[in-house]
């Protein structure tokens, strides 16, 4: 009992010198609005500086071994971010479209962030002879003569390396790979660079008989986050407009529907600006903050601007009376805004840096919007006379609203009354199967799910994926524990194995390794015969072809010790509970065959 007691006096001390301040704030309005003016002004330019971040960082825990992993691999191979152009005609193999394919390929190449282009106008070719290969360039320059292009046409569309990659099966549709270099400082901003201006470049120079679609990881989180920005403009506004249609309808008076607007919207300012000031950048997680913010923090400024209209304020001491509806009222706004706080608190539990930004800004802003509301409200109301009919009209709004609200109520409590024992044992069943729901509940990511079947991106990625290859990017990565391990011929059957096994796999389009090319250079060397593509027989022979190849993919699948080798393989799925199970069985494979 006695903790209990000077708890309460805790309390109410805290209580009384918070309405003091108040008081204080209410007796120096022109102070306090000059401050609050000065505060906003500055807000509103700090808020002008927030930008979007469209990294994917934002959402993983950038301690655990599958990030640092994630980043090593980036750093050593590159090209985990990049875009597929798709070029259809009726034929590739022509001139003019194969100028076209090369003069896309040389301008998107030139672009500032662009590692790389792969296309049929940019890749090596390996030509043999008895005993020896040359690399060279397949299209040095287009044919221009029926024989010439024929011959092209065989040799690109009889090279596994290149079919579904740089040009498709039918030889219709030519793809051009564009890697984006990886610079985490720009948190995205230089993917966006190079989407918006291949995009530019596609509306302006593509034929009207060419049809050209992009997609790919950096086109899709370029589409997703331009339709988070274009939505969170919108949805921001409407939110507004809706809660000054619910103010109105609740207080039938335009000034006492502003009062809480203004709250509202000074706590939002303030919120956004304190998210740039610690270095904070809105992400598809903390874009929820202004909505629900505006949903969260109004509730007590309706409140207290509700008390004081309906005392009528006639007669009284306006002063008088704002202090003592906030003596009234400090506690109970305390314990709401705490338990509001204490909600977004609990998201600092997770490991995800974007919900845990996300706590910490709700906690922080709902924070903010109580203190504005307790020390602004009360000086704003001030400024103000308040008569009967406005008093009259809120009555006269609650009736009306009591006439189909109050039936309804009377009905349930009735309902509650007769039926005690069935509405428990409903509720008790309701609750069951909502638990038993909630543990059904799966986590989807894909980005094109969200974005919609309607979307012109999503259009186009189906539409690349069924003609050249899937647009999601994976990696399989192996390392062995010997310098020039990679070079034996037994591990480089383990990398072949791990490549059949993901042909098994429906959604795999397509995987590339360090093997293909040494088969490739194998059949080469032994002038072109089919039945030496294959491995290698020796690794004397691999050492012999790695110092003959004077191209640059070997770096993409295997580090310059030959002890760690990547298997590129992309993916027409999109789905992350489905990714997840495709992960599953490769991790299964590679775990139930050590060899592999």
């Amino acid at each position: 009992m006695k903790m209990k007691w000077l708890s309460l006096k805790w309390v109410g001390r805290a209580r009384d010198r918070v309405v003091a301040f108040v008081a204080f704030l209410i007796d120096h309005p022109k102070s306090t609005l000059t401050f609050y003016a000065i505060l906003t002004i500055s807000a509103i330019a700090v808020t002008t500086q927030l930008k979007f971040d469209t990294s994917v960082d934002v959402f993983f825990d950038h301690s655990t071994p599958v990030y640092v992993g994630s980043k090593q691999l980036d750093k050593q191979f590159g090209g985990r971010e990049f875009c597929v152009v798709a070029l259809t005609t009726d034929d590739v193999f022509t001139g003019k479209n194969l100028k076209l394919v090369a003069d896309l390929s040389d301008r998107l190449a030139g672009m500032e962030y662009v590692e790389k282009v792969t296309s049929l106008t940019t890749v090596d070719d390996i030509v043999g002879e008895q005993d020896n290969f040359i690399v060279r360039q397949l299209i040095k320059e287009v044919p221009t003569d029926p024989a010439g292009l024929a011959a092209l046409r065989r040799q690109a569309l009889g090279n596994p390396l290149y079919v579904k990659n740089v040009i498709s099966t039918d030889g219709k549709t030519a793809g051009i790979v564009v890697e984006i270099k990886d610079l985490p400082e720009m948190q995205g901003a230089h993917r966006q660079t190079v989407v918006r201006a291949i995009q530019d470049m596609l509306r302006k120079d593509i034929p009207p008989d060419v049809k050209a679609s992009l997609s790919g990881g950096a086109a899709l989180e370029y589409h997703y986050n331009t339709s988070l920005e274009t939505d969170m403009a919108k949805f921001v506004p409407l939110s507004i407009l809706m809660m000054a249609g619910i103010l109105w309808f609740t207080f039938r008076r335009v000034r006492l529907m502003i009062y809480p607007m203004t709250i509202v919207s000074i706590g939002l300012i303030f919120t956004m600006a304190f998210m740039h000031l610690i270095g904070f950048k809105i992400n598809s997680v903390t874009s929820i903050v202004p909505p629900c913010m505006l949903a969260m923090t109004v509730a007590e400024s309706v409140h207290y601007v509700a008390h004081i209209v309906r005392s009528g304020m006639l007669g009284m001491d306006r002063r008088r009376l704002l202090i003592d509806k906030m003596h009234e009222l400090a506690v109970p706004f305390f314990m709401t805004s705490a338990t509001t706080v204490v909600g977004f608190l609990s998201l600092l539990t997770t490991k995800s840096p974007a919900i845990r930004q996300l706590g910490i800004v709700g906690a922080v802003g709902v924070t903010i919007t109580i203190i504005v509301t307790m020390t602004l409200l009360p000086v704003l109301m001030k400024w103000g006379k308040f008569s009967l009919k406005e008093t009259a009209a809120m009555d006269a709004q609650e009736r009306k609203v009591d006439l189909w609200v109050a039936p309804i109520v009377e009905f349930i409590i009735r309902l509650i009354d007769r039926r005690r024992r069935a509405v428990i044992i409903g509720s008790v069943v309701l609750a069951m199967i909502c638990v038993a729901g909630a543990f059904r509940i799966k986590s989807e990511s894909s980005l094109l799910a969200q974005l919609g079947d309607g979307a012109p991106i999503v259009q186009s990625t189906h539409y690349v994926e069924s003609h050249l290859s899937g647009v999601h990017l994976a990696y399989v990565s192996l390392r062995h524990e010997k310098q020039d391990g990679f070079k034996e011929p037994r591990n480089l059957g383990a990398i072949e194995r791990v490549q059949a096994f993901l042909t098994t796999i429906p959604e795999m389009d397509k995987s590339m390794s360090v093997v293909d090319l040494l088969k490739d250079m194998n059949q080469s060397f032994h002038n072109e015969d089919k039945g030496f593509f294959r491995i290698p027989d020796t690794r004397e022979m691999v050492a012999q072809y790695t110092l003959l190849y004077s191209g640059e993919d070997l770096e993409d699948y295997v580090d310059s010790t030959w002890s760690w080798a990547v298997v590129p393989f992309r993916l027409k799925e999109h789905s992350s509970g489905r990714l997840e199970e495709i992960f599953n069985q490769i991790r299964g494979f590679i775990r139930d065959h050590p060899e592999a």
